[in-house]
This record gives C-alpha cells, structure tokens and sequence, in this order.
C-alpha cells in the first residue's frame, strides 16, 4: 500500500510540467504530495576544479533532493516546447520567500568572532573544507583576505550547499551577497555591512565576514554528512530495505513511478505496464518473507492437523502402553546378560592385575641387583688411589686440549682463506705484469730496438719475459738487470735519437 503524505510545497517545487489535459486542482495550502518534504544534499566538486568553474549542474535526485526526482532532470524529458531549456534553476525562489518576516528583531550573533584563537580556529576549519571540496588556497590567502578571493571562496562555498544558485559574473558581488545569505537564511545577514566586501580584510570587517564563510562551512559539512546518512527522508530508492515499513519509503517508490510513468506519458503511452511490473515486483520482494512465512505456517498447520487426525483414527493409548512394556521387560532380561558378562570380564581383569603386581616385584627385585653392582664398581674405582684433584686436572687437560684443537681449527681454515686470496691477488698482478711486458715488447718493435742494437750496444738484450712459475722472486723476470743495463741503454739510446733529430732539423 502506498502511503502519501502531505506536501506545502505540492508539484511548484518538482518543476515537472502538468499535460493541458489534466484540469488544475484550485489553489490550497494543503495539497498533497509524493515528493517528501524539501532536502538538500552537499556537493562536493572535482579535485582541481575553482571557485565559479563549475557549469552549476546539480547532483541532487531532484530541487527537493528527493532522490525519487532524478527522472525529472533527464534532458528532453517531462518538458514542454515552451521549455526546452536544460538547464535547471536554483530551489531558492528569492528574497521574498525565503526571507526574515518583517518586523522581526535581527539576532546578535552569539559566536566571539573578535577573539584571535576563535578566529584561527574559524580560519583553520574553512582552509581544510575548501581542501577537501578541491579548491585550493593556502593559509595565508585567509590571513590577508582580498575582495577577489573572498567573492570566489564565498560562490564555491555556496554552490556546495546549492550547485544550481544564479550567481552572474556581470553582477557586482556586494548585490548577490546579502540575497545569498538571506536565500540561505543565514541568521545575522542584518549585522553585515555591504561596505565591508571592498575590503574583506581590513580589522573591523573581517570578523564578520570570516564568521560567514565559517557558517556556510558548518552548512556544507550538515549537508554532507545528511546526505551520507540512510535518513528514510532523502527518498533514496536505493537505500530502501527489502522490508520496510517507513511511510518515505512507500512515497519514495510512489514517486519513482510516477516519474517514470509521467515520462513514459509523454512518449505517448497511456498504460504504463513497465512501471507497474517494476512497483509490483519492488513490493512483491518486501512481502517475500512474510509470504514464505506464511507458507511455512500452513506447513506446519497442514503437519499438526494431519497429526490430529492420525491420533483421532488411532488405537486406545493403553494398548500401546501395554507393548511398550513388554519391549521393557525383554531389555531388562538383555541387561542381566550384559551384567553377567561385564562380573566375568571384572574377574578376568582382577587376575591379570595380580599377575602384573608380581612381575613388578620381580623387576623391583632386579634393579636393587643392579644397584649393588653399581656400588662395587664405584669401590673398584676407589681402589685406584685417583684423588679428586687428579681427576679435575685430568678434565681441565682435556678440555685446554679441546680448546687448543679448535682454536688451530680456525686458524687452519684462516691461513687456507688468506692463502686463496694471495693466489688470487698473485693470479691478477701476474696477468697486469704479463700485459706490462706485451706493451714494453711492443714498443721496443716500433722502435726498433730488437737485438741486434747498433754500435756501441751491440752485445746488449733489451727484451724481457716473465717467468711465474718459479719460487724465486728474482727469477721471475728472465733478461738483462733492469736498473744497471736496460735503463741506462735506453736512456743512451733516446739521448742518441735526440742529437740525430736536432741535426737533422738544423
């Protein structure tokens, strides 16, 4: 059963059109309606997006934040040729609706927006607000304040609370600010000074102004949090329980097939068999329980009934009785058979008992045998005339020897590392030695320096090879003594070349 409930506010607030051949209701104030009561869900835009970027599209379901609603914003749909724009206005109508009644003292705003830590404290919630809705400012933006940056601090923060609220960037802002609070019913709109928006900033304006800003936060984060939670009021069809009771979630599914069934009517459809297929099959999945409980109770019924009749069509309960008995009796003679055999099986049991209690005894008997045998060879070692002294120094020899023994170990395994390495080391300086000499004989061949050597030197080798695989070192390189031939032959030979060149140029 759908259940309505009453709306003030009746279809102006959906801004669905109604077909020029449905005939108007007069006007009331008590109309009726599907769509719940006004909500407004928080907005968060994306990441990188600034103040006034956004094309004002709304997120909500509806202008009531009626999740029932979304129908109504698709594009091209539920809308007459003489509104074919698709763009949706802001829910707040003007000053004149939402406004302070007149005559109505204006509120003193109870917050200490004079005191400094209030303030950094207001500064502190707004900067992290305006960071997590994806509009990025730093601190010291809200220290010294400008006209510019307020102006788009304020229309983000007020599009997070309404998307679609008509600021126009022709208009000067010192006329859209007051409309703006006062659409949004900020309650000391009256204690705030147009004159003040020139300079934002300045010690006597900024209070007020960042109280403000701090306010449409506190609404923003309301917002938010309302539209996160699973209020049965926000009519969202996807939040509904499979079995609910809620009277908003009866006019949230109302509302969903009336929209989809209006938009079903202006493509032209007079019975909307869709819609009631999905309705029905909605409220036939919240009753599926209590139908298959229902199912189980005329089981159960049907089961007792049919016990009913079985006991009424059965014989007299005494008859029964009587051969209930007789099955006692013949199990009672079974349980003296049991007993019997459990008394033979208890005298079996007594008698190994025994026979084991003697074969302990016997052991018992042996291990004092054993004992006193254990006793003479203890006087057989005394007999050997060891002092307790001798045998702790006989165990200390022993273990300095083991330690000894270890200790030689690891010094075995060191030498054998350190062995390794000089193989290695010796392996690499032989190659870098051997690569020396290829580049010494290669230069004596460009030279021509190969024995023979011309005159005076003509007894002299200046060639040289390396010899690794002889012990001793001054054996390694075969040739003439490096320090008292080779090098003064060469030096000799380089101060003959160098004559020939200078007389050769002169």
């Amino acid at each position: 059963m759908i259940l309505p409930s009453q709306d003030t506010h009746g279809n102006a607030r959906s801004g669905i059109p109604m077909p020029s051949t449905v005939k108007k209701a007069p006007p009331s104030s008590m109309r009726m309606s599907l769509s719940g009561p006004a909500l407004r869900a928080p907005y968060i835009p994306p990441v990188g997006a600034g103040p006034s970027s956004n094309p004002r599209h709304s997120v909500y379901r509806s202008q009531n934040a009626n999740p029932l609603l979304q129908s109504t914003s698709k594009q091209n749909y539920g809308r007459t040729p003489l509104h074919n724009s698709t763009r949706r206005g802001s829910i707040w109508t003007g000053n004149a609706v939402l406004s302070a009644p007149s005559g109505s003292q204006p509120l003193k705003d109870p917050r200490p927006i004079r005191e400094r830590a209030y303030q950094s404290k207001m500064r502190q919630e707004i900067f992290s607000w305006l960071h997590a809705t994806g509009y990025e400012i730093s601190m010291q933006t809200l220290t010294n304040i400008t006209g510019k940056d307020y102006r788009a601090m304020f229309q983000h923060l007020v599009n997070l609370i309404d998307p679609c609220y008509p600021f126009e960037p022709k208009v000067r802002f010192e006329d859209e600010f007051q409309p703006a609070l006062r659409a949004l019913r900020y309650p000391f709109v009256s204690q705030i000074d147009n004159k003040w928006l020139a300079a934002p900033g300045s010690m006597h304006s900024w209070p007020a102004l960042l109280a403000v800003l701090h306010w449409l936060v506190d609404i923003g984060k309301a917002r938010l949090q309302y539209l996160e939670c699973d209020d049965p009021t926000l009519q969202n069809i996807e939040r509904i329980p499979e079995e609910f009771h809620e009277p908003m979630h009866h006019q949230a599914l109302a509302f969903e097939y009336f929209s989809e069934a209006y938009i079903a009517f202006f493509h032209g459809a007079d019975v909307f068999t869709e819609q009631d297929k999905t309705l029905e099959a909605r409220y036939a999945k919240k009753n599926e329980r209590v139908l298959n409980d229902l199912e189980e109770q005329k089981e159960q019924l049907s089961q007792r009934q049919a016990e009913l009749a079985q006991l009424q069509t059965s014989g007299a309960p005494l008859e029964k009785l009587q051969k209930t008995h007789g099955y006692l009796v013949s199990d009672r003679a079974k349980f003296h058979d049991v007993l019997q055999r459990f008394e033979s099986r208890k005298k079996h049991l007594i008698d190994t008992i025994a026979h084991e209690k003697a074969e302990l005894n016997m052991r018992v008997a042996n291990l004092e045998q054993f004992k006193s045998e254990h006793n003479k060879l203890l006087d057989t070692v005394k007999a050997q005339n060891l002092t307790p002294e001798e045998v702790a120094r006989m165990n200390n020899d022993h273990e300095s020897l083991s330690r000894n023994l270890e200790e030689l170990k690891h010094k075995i395994s060191e030498t054998q590392k350190a062995v390794m390495s000089l193989e290695v080391m010796m392996t690499n300086r032989g190659a870098a030695a051997e690569e020396a000499l290829d580049l010494y004989t290669n230069l004596l061949s460009s030279l021509g320096l190969f024995p023979p050597l011309p005159s005076p030197y003509e007894g002299v080798d200046l060639t040289l090879q390396l010899n690794l695989a002889t012990t001793n070192v001054s054996q390694l390189l075969i040739g003439e003594d490096i320090r008292k031939v080779i090098k003064p032959t060469l030096s000799a030979v380089a101060g003959i070349e160098t004559d020939r060149a200078c007389r050769s140029r002169e």
